[in-house]
């Protein structure tokens, strides 16, 4: 998931406005040294100053929906790399058979006109997406992944994808 991190003012004074920090790398914090998995502590680094605007279509395809999954993309252009945190609306039930959710990522590195997305699949379900679109601030125009080898995202190999590339 995205954190959004405030000074004592409510802005970070450093740069007057919020910082976003997010767990590219989808690691489980764990203070419980007698459990196995997890870990106990987890650096954190601002990526840039970029808004990213992720919009998904979930297949019509039966099954295709799901809130269980926890997704992440990394994003890769001609400027380099960024990888968003769990995307996730809050309170909104997302992935939903047929419709559209878009996704708000500030606080992303600038990586240039995008080239490819790779997707990273978490959490106890599978999804299915007709396409997803990205766009940022400084360019407008969409890019546009369409799933056309109609891969099914899980983390589970039985039912898809864990990792999948487009370009």
């Amino acid at each position: 998931y995205q954190r959004r991190v405030r000074g004592s003012s409510g802005i970070n004074a450093e740069y007057g406005v919020e910082s976003y920090y997010y767990n590219t790398k989808g690691v489980i914090l764990n203070g419980d040294p007698r459990r196995h998995s997890g870990v106990a502590s987890l650096q954190m680094c601002k990526q840039g100053e970029e808004h990213y605007y992720i919009t998904t279509r979930t297949s019509t395809e039966s099954r295709s929906q799901t809130n269980k999954i926890h997704l992440r993309m990394r994003l890769t252009g001609a400027l380099g790399t960024t990888t968003t945190g769990i995307i996730n609306n809050e309170g909104r039930n997302d992935f939903k058979r047929g419709e559209d959710d878009t996704f708000v990522v500030p606080g992303m590195k600038m990586v240039g006109k995008i080239r490819c997305i790779e997707l990273f699949a978490e959490g106890s379900d599978k999804w299915k997406f007709d396409y997803i679109e990205v766009h940022c601030d400084n360019y407008r125009a969409a890019y546009t992944f369409h799933n056309n080898r109609n891969i099914w995202i899980s983390n589970d190999s039985r039912e898809g994808e864990d990792v999948y590339k487009l370009c």
